[in-house]
């Protein structure tokens, strides 16, 4: 799915992602994309997107996340 942030409303940066299931970054940027019912996880170290979590859909039913 290729579509522009619409409402970004919180960003956290995660620096060390040990644990995390991104095995070859070290830092990243996780943007709320509120408006598209998503979050956007960025490499900071090469401004990539690596991962986008949430199908645009309205809902509470929990993903393999």
């Amino acid at each position: 799915m290729k579509q522009n942030l619409n409402n970004p409303g919180k960003v956290i940066a995660i620096v060390d992602t040990e644990g995390l299931p991104y095995p070859n970054t070290t830092d990243i940027m996780v943007i709320a994309d509120s408006s598209n019912n998503r979050y956007i996880v960025v490499d900071m170290n090469t401004n990539k997107c690596v991962d986008v979590i949430g199908n645009g859909k309205i809902g509470f039913k929990d993903g393999s996340f």
